[in-house]
């Protein structure tokens, strides 16, 4: 398993993601679209976890996102 794994499949990762999505509920906070079921939810990171670890759990960098703004935000630079 690698650190990315450990990392999500984690109980406190577990249940930060569930506070974000309990307190932004399920529309997308980049695109604005309402989200249909759980499995569409993430949360993302608006700094990326790789360069700012220590801000991994942080809820200020956590935001509510469909998989598909998701999938877009890798890679690219915060709105």
């Amino acid at each position: 398993m690698d650190d990315a794994e450990a990392f999500y499949e984690s109980p406190e990762w577990e249940a930060v993601r569930a506070a974000i999505i309990e307190e932004q509920g399920s529309t997308c906070r980049d695109c604005g679209a309402a989200i249909d079921s759980d499995g569409a939810v993430t949360v993302g990171h608006r700094l990326a976890r790789s360069e700012y670890p220590h801000l991994a759990l942080s809820r200020d960098n956590l935001r509510v996102l469909c998989r598909s703004r998701s999938s877009r935000k890798r890679g690219r630079e915060p709105d």
